[in-house]
């Protein structure tokens, strides 16, 4: 199952973009407050930095565990 990340203050906006991550049968991980942001742009910009030296083919994925 994929599970995006969102950040953000607005709760009302995040409930929002919750239940449409759900439509799409998809787990919604709440990372904070918008300030969490920069911390996701950078675990992105990582994996993406990796993609070449690791010969990964853009087949990859980033993976929470409990």
């Amino acid at each position: 199952m994929h599970e995006p990340f969102d950040a953000g203050d607005d709760s009302a906006a995040k409930d929002k973009i919750a239940d449409f991550v759900r439509s799409g049968e998809m787990r919604p991980l709440d990372a904070g407050p918008l300030r969490r942001a920069r911390e996701l742009e950078a675990m992105g910009f990582l994996h993406i930095s990796l993609q070449q030296p690791l010969e990964l083919n853009w087949q990859s994925s980033i993976k929470i565990l409990p």
